[in-house]
């Protein structure tokens, strides 16, 4: 799948475009945030602790951003649903941050809220954003977001 460092790029400067100016990335942030990914790698066997490229909170949510270089990438859907089986989970944004929101609810985490999980394939130009909302027991796949400007978010 190549180089994401373009992607994660990209990421930052839309992150910062709507007021997350630092995001806790990879293996960095709070005691509670690495805790709750503990066995949440999304390698083969999950034991390792999982490291988004992106974790955040706002307004008490937690939001967890993946990406890849490609928008073929952006997530894998089996009969319309996440699947975060391996290597799934691995190789797509969206299942990965959805696998990763699996593993930090399991673990517990100190915001009540749930967790948006946020998939993006692509770069500057070309990409496509896909959400879930995970809340105690559930999981809901999202319209996808369309970006239009830097202040108009839409659904497609």
């Amino acid at each position: 799948m190549g180089n994401e460092k373009a992607t994660d790029q990209f990421v930052r400067d839309l992150l910062r475009d709507i007021g997350v100016t630092k995001p806790w990335e990879q293996d960095g942030g709070p005691k509670w945030k690495r805790a709750s990914l503990a066995c949440g790698s999304k390698s083969k066997t999950g034991k390792a602790e999982g490291k988004p490229e992106f974790v955040f909170v706002v307004s008490d949510f937690i939001v967890i951003v993946e990406d890849k270089k490609e928008t073929r990438f952006t997530r894998f859907l089996e009969a319309g649903q996440v699947s975060t089986e391996f290597p799934y989970r691995q190789d797509y944004a969206l299942n990965g941050a959805v696998h990763y929101a699996n593993a930090m609810m399991r673990n517990g985490v100190p915001h009540s809220k749930g967790i948006f999980a946020v998939g993006i394939g692509g770069a500057e130009h070309h990409h496509e954003i896909t959400v879930a909302y995970i809340g105690q027991g559930m999981i809901k796949h999202l319209d996808n977001l369309v970006v239009r400007s830097i202040n108009t978010v839409t659904k497609s």
